[in-house]
This record gives C-alpha cells, structure tokens and sequence, in this order.
C-alpha cells in the first residue's frame, strides 16, 4: 500500500499530493524552481547596478544552479550521488535566502518582491522534503567519507 502525504501551497492552502515512492506529483518542484527563477529575474531588473552586480547576478547563478541541479538528480539513478546533489541543491536555496536579507538590509525598495521570494524559496523547501524520500536507496554503496556508510 502507498503512502501518501500532503504538503499546502503557501498561496493558496491547498494540498499538493506527495507519494515518497515518485517523488511530488504533477512537476510540483520543477514548477517552483521556474516560478523562483522568473520571480529572480524580475526582481534583479528593478536593482541599480551596483546591486546587481553585488547581489543580483549571484541570485541568477543559484536559479541556474538549481534548475540544473534539479535535472542533475532525476537523470541520476545512484543514490549517493542524487544525494550529493541535493545536498547542493539545498545549499543554494539557503543561498539566495540568505542573499535575499543582504537586499532588505541595503534598502533596495523591492522588500515586497523579496518576500515573495523567500516564500517561494520556502515552498521549494516543503517540496524537497518529499522529493528526496523518494531516492531510491537500494543503490546505496560508502562513499568514502562515511555519510552513506551503514
């Protein structure tokens, strides 16, 4: 028998049906990553260059890196390395969310957008959760520095 859970879309409290065995139904993360990354986008047009050249350019690396990333870990079938991927994968997220504050902090009149934002980093974090339970394991083998050792 499947196992089901349910994570909500911040935005509209509804349920996004996960299996842990496929992963999050219906694209849910890949849709996420490009709604972050067009939100990104946006946001780095209204910064002065300065700012974008601080801030801006290096969030648009991280949207890159997680979209690809993201394919990265489904075209993977080893799951010592889906894990190391999403362990960048993760890493980045926090990434932006951390340069996000660095915006708020220079008073950059976008602090609506970066909200927006982090809450869009934040659903990308709710569907990770599910996303790597879904790995297969049975592939699993050390990796060298004890973190897969059984």
């Amino acid at each position: 028998m499947e196992e089901k859970s349910n994570a909500l879309d911040k935005k509209t409290s509804t349920p996004i049906s996960v299996d842990p065995i496929q992963g999050v139904a219906m694209e849910a993360l890949p849709s996420k990553i490009q709604e972050v990354k067009i939100l990104t986008k946006f946001l780095v047009s209204l910064l002065d260059k300065a700012r974008t050249e601080l801030y801006g350019i290096e969030m648009l690396d991280c949207c890159d890196l997680l979209e690809k990333t993201y394919i990265e870990v489904e075209a993977n079938e080893n799951y010592v390395e889906k894990m190391d991927l999403a362990v960048l994968f993760k890493i980045t997220a926090k990434k932006m969310y951390a340069l996000s504050f660095k915006l708020v902090l220079n008073k950059t009149d976008t602090e609506d957008h970066l909200e927006l934002l982090r809450d869009g980093i934040e659903e990308i974090r709710l569907l990770f959760l599910p996303w790597i339970k879904s790995f297969e394991s049975f592939e699993k083998y050390p990796d060298g520095w004890g973190i897969f050792e059984d």
